[in-house]
C-alpha cells in the first residue's frame, strides 16, 4: 500500500481505509450506488472510518444498516 500512496501522493492511512470499503457488505454497497442508504453515510464519513470491523453485522450495526435476515 505504501507503493499506491507514493505514486498517488496520498498516505498510506488514506489507501487503507480506501480499500477496506471494497470489503463492505454487498447489500450495503448495493444500497450506496442505488441511493438507498441511510442519509448519514456520507462519502466523508466513509473516508474517515477507522479500524472498521470485519465481521458484516458490526459493520451494518456501525453504518446504520438493520441486519440481514
Amino acid at each position: 500500500m505504501l507503493d499506491i500512496a507514493g505514486r498517488e501522493e496520498v498516505t498510506d492511512s488514506y489507501v487503507s481505509r480506501i480499500v477496506n470499503l471494497g470489503f463492505l457488505a454487498p447489500d450495503i454497497m448495493t444500497a450506496i450506488l442505488e441511493g438507498t442508504a441511510p442519509a448519514e453515510l456520507t462519502a466523508n464519513r466513509l473516508q474517515s472510518l477507522r479500524d472498521l470491523p470485519l465481521d458484516w453485522p458490526s459493520r451494518r450495526q456501525i453504518l446504520a444498516f438493520s441486519p440481514v435476515g
